[in-house]
This record gives structure tokens, C-alpha cells and sequence, in this order.
């Protein structure tokens, strides 16, 4: 039986509670994909997350489907630095005008006041303290002076590991065809391998994106992070490479270091809205898998499915139109 939003959210309660957020982090993605509205999800998340950037965008999106959330509006005050006075002055305002009605002292109310004031500033500050939690590891990135002039460095290769290979190994129900099983050796990360498959989320539309859907056609992936000076600095040539060769077939799919689906919906709409697909890779998971170390890092696949080119740092317009044109002519 499947799982209900519920048990869902009880479960990664649970996890919560017992201190395990990795574990609860990987629940929530799986049930914020498919429940991009739900508020108690992103309130959870908002504690699972590690860095406190992550923590703000988890909240802000509690806020966009719950405007009124009073506890989300006071975390993110504390967590962005705002004043909480601002959050809490009615509560002064209420207390000084009850405190006026017993006809007190004045310097006794004024000392109240001060006492409260003093109260409010004491649990902003130790909660703000309590919410900040140390950040992401972050990913190297390359000095923009490196322009590549001839081929494409490879990648480092990394351990071989267990993953569904591009193509698939199911066989095939015509019986006049025998069916062709990928070699382990032949899945990997050097050129002339099948890339290890894998299954993200677009961040734009929402829908579940398979890499190993795309054999046939030839496929750019980059691996970025929106926060990278270097990696925006590429998308520019990115967006004009697909845009002159989509009709002709090309495939460009951006995968988000670290970055959140709102981030990378943000990163999209600096640049005018980018119109190839951006995913969320918030757990550095395929980044790992894929061994890159520097962002951005362009891997070029030929429509049969295998890698071409590996580009690790910053290609300009005119290197991605020339490589795009010659990916299309390889079979």
C-alpha cells in the first residue's frame, strides 16, 4: 500500500525528532516532488537542511503557499538578520496599554517595558543561534581566465559504480533480434563509456527527467550552481546553443549543484528564463557519482549513448556553438 502524504510527514517528524536529517531530507525530496504546495513539508525541510541559505528558501516557500505563517515569518527574520521588533512591537503596545489601565506607577511600567523588551531580544538572539547550522560542503570551481582552446580535459574517472547504464539492458520481445548486454567496464565516466544513468526532477515543470530517455539524440550535460560566477558567466552560450540547434535534436540538461528547485528557478529567470531543463541536485549526489570537482563541467554524449567530450570549466559562446554542431554530425 502506498505511503499517504501523512504517514509521509509523521515519518519525517519522527526522523526529525531522532536527529537523523540526512535521512529526512532524502523523504522530504521524494515528497515535496510530488507535493511542491504542501506547507508542513517545507517547514520540515526548513529543519532537515544544513545550510542556512537552504534554510531561508525552505521557508520562503512556506510562506508563498502560507502567507500568515507566524513562526516562518519569525525564523526567517532571525535567520535573515531582520528585526524582530517589528514581528513582536504589538505585543509591547498591547502590554503598555493594559499596564496603563491598572494605573501603575509609571516607572514601574517603564521597567516592565524594559524587562520584556530585554525578555524578547534574549530568546531572538539564542533562537537565531539555535537556527543557524553549519553550511553545505561547497564545490571547487575554476578561475574564469581558463578557456579551453583545444579538446576538452577529461575527468578524473572515479570507482566504478553500481548504477543502471544508459542504455537499457532489458531484452528485447522481438525474438528475431538478440538483445545487447552493456559490459561493466563499458559504464563509466572516460570517453567511450555509458554515462551511469540517473533520475531527477525538473525544476520548472515538476516532471520526473531520465537521462537515459534521451539515446538517440545528442545531449550537452552541465553541471553548475547558481551561486557560481563561473557558472553563469557559461549560460549565455548555453541558452544560444540550444535555442540554434533544439530543431536539429540537441539536448541540453542542467543539473544544479547544490541548488535548490527554487534557486534554480530564480538562476532561470536572471537570465530572461532559460528555456533547457535545470534539475536539482541538492544532495551533491550525481555530482559525486560523476566525480566533478570543478563547475561548471560540460559532458558532451553522442546519440548513441555514449560520452564524446568532457569539458571541465568555463567554454565560451563560440567553443559551445562549434562543439554543439559537431556533437549533432557524430552517430
Amino acid at each position: 500500500m502506498a505511503q499517504t502524504g501523512t504517514d509521509t510527514i509523521s515519518r519525517a517528524t519522527e526522523l526529525l525528532r531522532s536527529g537523523n536529517k540526512a535521512e529526512t531530507r532524502r523523504l522530504l525530496l521524494t515528497y515535496l516532488n510530488t507535493h511542491p504546495d504542501s506547507v508542513q513539508g517545507w517547514w520540515l525541510m526548513s529543519y532537515a537542511v544544513e545550510s542556512q541559505e537552504d534554510q531561508i528558501e525552505c521557508l520562503q516557500e512556506v510562506l508563498t503557499y502560507s502567507p500568515n505563517h507566524t513562526k516562518a515569518q519569525k525564523r526567517l527574520a532571525a535567520l535573515t538578520g531582520e528585526s524582530v521588533a517589528s514581528a513582536d512591537g504589538n505585543i509591547i503596545e498591547k502590554l503598555t496599554a493594559d499596564l496603563k489601565k491598572l494605573h501603575l506607577p509609571k516607572n514601574i511600567v517603564i521597567a516592565i517595558i524594559v524587562v520584556l523588551s530585554l525578555a524578547l531580544l534574549f530568546v531572538g538572539y539564542f533562537g537565531y543561534k539555535a537556527l543557524v547550522l553549519p553550511p553545505l560542503p561547497e564545490v571547487a570551481t575554476l578561475s574564469l581566465a581558463q578557456n579551453p582552446t583545444s579538446a576538452p580535459p577529461t575527468l578524473t574517472p572515479t570507482p566504478k559504480l553500481s548504477a543502471t547504464p544508459l542504455v537499457s539492458n532489458t531484452p528485447t520481445p522481438d525474438p528475431n533480434l538478440t538483445p545487447t548486454l552493456i559490459p561493466e567496464d563499458q559504464i563509466g565516466l572516460e570517453i567511450g563509456q555509458y554515462p551511469l544513468d540517473f533520475t531527477l526532477i525538473n525544476a520548472i515543470n515538476n516532471r520526473e527527467v531520465n537521462l537515459r530517455d534521451f539515446v538517440g539524440q545528442p545531449v550537452i550535460l552541465v553541471f553548475l550552481n547558481t551561486q557560481d560566477s563561473a557558472s553563469e558567466q557559461e549560460m549565455p552560450g548555453l541558452q544560444a546553443a540550444y535555442a540554434q540547434y533544439q530543431d536539429q535534436g540537441l539536448v541540453v540538461l542542467g543539473v544544479g549543484v547544490g541548488s535548490s528547485q527554487s534557486a534554480l528557478r530564480n538562476f532561470s529567470g536572471r537570465f530572461g528564463g532559460l528555456t533547457f531543463t535545470l534539475m536539482s541536485d541538492w544532495e551533491h549526489e550525481i555530482a559525486k557519482q560523476y566525480g566533478v570537482n570543478v563547475l561548471p563541467t560540460n559532458i558532451f554524449i553522442r546519440k548513441n549513448g555514449k560520452i564524446w567530450q568532457v569539458s571541465a570549466g568555463v567554454l565560451n559562446e563560440a567553443e559551445l556553438a562549434g562543439i554543439a554542431s559537431s556533437l549533432l554530425k557524430v552517430p
